[in-house]
């Protein structure tokens, strides 16, 4: 992965050498403001489900998330490697089911309020054309100047979901299956300056159809969700 921190870039990996260029050409993007712009989500709303659990994915779920909410679904790997929903499985949704390692029955649902904006951070995610198998995306995060935390208690986290609608591939509801996840990533930097960024690359996941990528992002305080976004069109 390959990261912005203000205008410092830092390359952990082989592989973020590589995607230099198509995360630089994310860069001039970095702190525009352009484009328009999604209401934040009031309401964050995940849907685990386990990768041996085909009904969990045809039923619809017993509540639907209100318009505006930002709904992430999640498939959590089965020790089978043949169940029916292992192809879309992520290991990053475990974390997502606190306190057991093994998957839920059913599908479980976890809805997040999220915090108005006057009270949080200000939250934009950007996301580039694929290249070489891989999406780059933005994030910005901008403190508010009355707001005192101690930032090292916020991550952020973006996400590249399938946006699947109703009926699609077998689903009784739309969807939005999350894909490549990334994070956490830190925001103990706000503490000394207004603003930050992170730059990352997520691999296009296999077998997903192009024009269905969206990229979404939430910061976390003390590991639960407080400002959601998702990336819109931009018309710099």
């Amino acid at each position: 992965m390959l990261a912005i921190f203000s205008d410092v870039w830092s390359v952990s990996s082989r592989a973020g050498r590589a995607l230099a260029g198509l995360l630089a050409a994310l860069a001039p993007l970095a702190w525009a403001d352009c484009g328009a712009r999604l209401p934040a989500p009031v309401l964050m709303v995940e849907r685990i489900m386990p990768a041996d659990c085909a009904g969990c994915w045809s039923d619809p779920p017993a509540w639907t998330p209100p318009p505006g909410a930002l709904l992430l679904d999640w498939v959590m790997p089965a020790a089978n490697e043949d169940a029916p929903l292992q192809a879309v499985a992520l290991p990053e949704a475990r974390a997502r089911w606190p306190g057991s390692a093994a998957a839920p029955a059913a599908t479980a649902q976890r809805v997040w309020p999220l915090a108005r904006a006057s009270q949080a951070p200000r939250l934009v995610v950007q996301d580039g054309p694929a290249w070489n198998g891989y999406i780059g995306t933005s994030l910005q995060v901008t403190r508010p100047a009355r707001l005192r935390e101690d930032w090292s208690a916020w991550a952020a986290h973006v996400a590249l979901v399938e946006v699947l609608p109703a009926g699609d591939e077998g689903s009784a509801v739309p969807r939005q299956l999350v894909r490549a996840v990334a994070g956490p990533l830190p925001l103990a930097a706000l503490a000394g300056r207004p603003r930050l960024g992170h730059l990352q690359a997520l691999r296009v996941p296999q077998g997903g159809q192009p024009g269905r990528w969206q990229a979404v992002g939430w910061l976390t305080r003390h590991g639960e969700p407080q400002v959601a976004a998702r990336a819109v069109v931009r018309d710099c």
